[in-house]
């Protein structure tokens, strides 16, 4: 019996050696360094489209880098923003949305450029460097930080802007759908980080802008009645609003009701009507305005960087320590009231999707 086990041991051991023998000679191994297809991908078929929008054919570059071309990098933006379309259909007809949207887009015909401007997100030195490529401005006007904009380059924009009364409908749709459209984004935390440092945060009696005075004196006499009295006595108040003050003002309004300064991006330049071409960042506005100056083929030696200047620096270092000081029902008011604009700039920019938790501390889960 032992010896007999002793065999049966053996051909089993044996045919387990034929076997193996057998499925190395017939499955040929991978090369060395080859990495094995995904399961996903293997067992499931393609991924699904919301996924394609950043991810096609898996791309060796990052398709959302500077350094891509914008030709690229604007396509996979087109793609993605027709997925955030057809998920936040945003309601209103086109007509309405071409209506609120024709301030602040402006044209160029020999270059067959239209630009959409957004306070607060380069527009100052972007409005100047259309003018320019459209010929109504001389290098040496546009070059000059110290020029008015009122005196140079407001009466400008009326040549250019789709409220030019000149303009026909057909020639608005003519260029609508013909041009190559462009605008700027900012992450709307730092937008509005910027708009308080630049706009609200000097007190009221050093202020001379007609806005800044108008919301100042607006949020005065909510937190101080009697010294909105004095103010309205003498025209003179050493008031100054707080960060907190600040965001509790914005999420107690509509922010479209609001001065343009307030008002989202997404509701300026209406991309699910206008579909822009390209839509470069604020934080990579060197390089991006440079690429499109290229593709224009315009000279751009005047253009400076305004993200890398001082100010946007400083915006950025103390972006923290603002948004630290809000309570905490506040973080998650203003994270309501600017969800529609941090989703459509996070399906253009999806590396920065987590800021605004780091910033209000607003962990809920969203689907964007």
């Amino acid at each position: 019996i032992a010896m007999r086990t002793k065999w049966l041991l053996f051909l089993v051991l044996l045919a387990f050696l034929v076997l193996y023998t057998y499925v190395k000679l017939k499955l040929p191994c991978e090369p060395e360094g080859s990495v094995a297809k995904s399961p996903r991908n293997a067992a499931n078929g393609p991924l699904p489209s919301s996924t394609k929008a950043f991810h096609h054919e898996e791309p060796s570059y990052d398709p959302l880098s500077e350094h891509v071309d914008i030709s690229v990098r604007g396509k996979f933006q087109q793609e993605s923003m027709e997925v955030f379309c057809n998920k936040h259909f945003l309601g209103q007809d086109s007509i309405s949305r071409l209506y609120d949207s024709r301030r602040h887009l402006m044209f160029d015909d020999r270059r067959k450029a239209i630009f959409c401007f957004v306070p607060k997100a380069g527009s100052t030195d972007m409005k100047r460097l259309v003018l320019y490529m459209g010929g109504r401005l001389p290098l040496e006007t546009v070059e000059w930080p110290w020029v008015e904009d009122s005196i140079y380059i407001e009466p400008e924009l009326q040549h250019v802007s789709f409220l030019n009364n000149s303009l026909s409908a057909s020639d608005v749709s003519r260029r609508i759908n013909s041009y190559y459209k462009f605008m700027i984004v900012r992450n709307p935390l730092e937008r509005l980080a910027s708009l308080y440092r630049d706009k609200i945060q000097r007190p009221l009696g050093e202020s001379k802008n007609k806005f800044e005075i108008e919301v100042k004196t607006e949020i005065l006499q909510k937190y101080n009645p009697k010294e909105y009295l004095q103010w309205k006595r003498n025209k003179y108040s050493n008031f100054t609003v707080t960060f907190q003050q600040f965001i509790n003002y914005i999420v107690e309004h509509n922010l479209t009701s609001l001065n343009e300064h307030f008002v989202p991006s997404l509701w300026i330049c209406h991309p699910c009507f206008v579909k822009y071409d390209f839509y470069a960042n604020f934080r990579t506005i060197s390089s991006d305005v440079a690429q499109l100056l290229k593709f224009f083929k315009t000279d751009g030696r005047y253009y400076r960087n305004k993200s890398l200047h001082k100010p946007a620096q400083e915006t950025r270092m103390l972006m923290r320590s603002y948004y630290s000081s809000l309570a905490k029902r506040d973080s998650v008011k203003l994270f309501a009231a600017l969800y529609d604009e941090l989703a459509f700039y996070y399906t253009l920019y999806p590396l920065e999707k987590d800021s605004h938790k780091y910033l209000l501390g607003v962990y809920e889960p969203v689907l964007w």
